[in-house]
């Protein structure tokens, strides 16, 4: 039990050395801003290929799961976005 303690004692202490709290942070932090872009290029991608309505349906039902009662998720876009889909074209969006 002694050994298990001192190598616990040697971990904390080489985590706080090292800076583990700002490593881990960063590590979050650089997921966080790579995860986003990703999901929105996933989402554009899926509108050419699934019907608009019912990517709207299984993403709040989704979201509903993460985060239960807080998805306001509209299922209804504005009149103004309405047909705007085809302003980015799927090819362009697979170069970036």
């Amino acid at each position: 039990m002694g050994r298990l303690y001192s190598f616990m004692l040697r971990v904390a202490r080489g985590f706080i050395r090292n800076q583990g709290m700002l490593l881990s942070g960063a590590v979050a932090y650089y997921t966080l801003l790579s995860i986003v872009p990703l999901s929105i290029l996933a989402l554009v991608a899926l509108t050419h290929l699934i019907e608009e309505q019912q990517l709207v349906q299984a993403l709040s039902t989704y979201l509903d799961m993460v985060i239960p009662g807080y998805c306001v998720f509209r299922s209804k876009s504005p009149p103004e976005y309405d047909g705007s889909r085809h302003l980015i074209p799927m090819h362009s969006a697979t170069r970036i």
